[in-house]
């Protein structure tokens, strides 16, 4: 991304909107970035592979956040 990395971005809209989901895809190692990850407030994280397997679990994640998201909005 041209001026802000994922976990800058996530930061920025934690600042603006506690609730929104916000789900780290990258090629990073899981062990690597979990740490700056839980503190920027990452929703979920899946790490970019070589195949499609990973978009089956990013998909996964998109669900749960959002239908968390939804039934805590209707709560």
């Amino acid at each position: 991304m041209p001026r802000l990395d994922g976990l800058e971005l996530c930061g920025e809209l934690r600042d603006r909107d506690r609730s929104l989901p916000f789900l780290l895809f990258s090629a990073r190692e899981p062990d690597d970035v979990r740490p700056a990850a839980e503190e920027a407030g990452v929703t979920g994280f899946v790490q970019k592979g070589t195949g499609t397997e990973q978009y089956a679990e990013l998909a996964e994640k998109i669900r749960a956040a959002t239908w968390l998201s939804v039934r805590g909005a209707s709560a």
